[in-house]
């Protein structure tokens, strides 16, 4: 299928629900990381579909991933899978990006984690409002050390530091390095994303 062009692109990077989580494994069974993972995908996808600043998605997922393409599905929602299905989480991320040349010319992309709980419609057209200018948004996890969330112009950016300990430094140096302009996005939903047990505590003070 071939999109318009000119549009904004989201792309979610995301495992099989049944896979997903593995770092909550002491505090949540399985089939909880499975649901946990599945409701926190619909929620981001939710968002995106809410917020007018947002066209189409692109779900990047594993070929065993049948419950995410199920849970994906719409007119608005493109599937890209990983046939590697072990690839590193920026390798997935660029190759949605490179993927986008495929079906469209967007006029910008946005790059976000599928595990938001706190994520509102506010936060995405936060983050997209820099691209106006041609400034690259980053948007990083409350602890300044990953990365949530990205937004850029056609053309800013085709690798990503995705995945690593430490991607938020890590993009930022890249940035610098290629003297490409950039604006940290701090809010709530952009910022809380679940990986440890730690995670659900705070999430558990945050929405009492």
């Amino acid at each position: 299928m071939i999109a318009p062009d000119g549009q904004t692109w989201a792309i979610i990077p995301t495992k099989s629900f049944d896979n997903a989580k593995s770092r909550l494994s002491s505090a949540l069974s399985r089939q909880l990381r499975a649901k946990l993972a599945q409701d926190l995908f619909n929620h981001v996808l939710s968002c995106l579909r809410e917020s007018v600043a947002v066209d189409q998605v692109l779900v990047v997922t594993t070929p065993d991933a049948h419950t995410v393409r199920e849970n994906a599905a719409g007119p608005d929602t493109h599937i890209l899978l990983d046939p590697e299905a072990v690839s590193s989480l920026n390798q997935v991320v660029d190759a949605g990006i490179a993927h986008l040349s495929t079906l469209t010319r967007p006029r910008r992309i946005l790059i976000i984690m599928a595990d938001l709980p706190s994520l509102n419609v506010q936060d995405i057209e936060t983050l997209l409002e820099p691209t106006n200018s041609d400034t690259i948004a980053i948007a990083p996890d409350r602890h300044n050390l990953g990365t949530n969330a990205l937004a850029f112009n056609t053309n800013a950016l085709t690798k990503t530091r995705f995945g690593r300990a430490d991607s938020f430094e890590q993009h930022k140096a890249l940035f610098l390095l290629t003297q490409r302009p950039f604006a940290v996005i701090e809010t709530t939903g952009l910022g809380f994303d679940l990986d440890v047990p730690d995670d659900l505590t705070a999430l558990r003070r945050l929405n009492s």
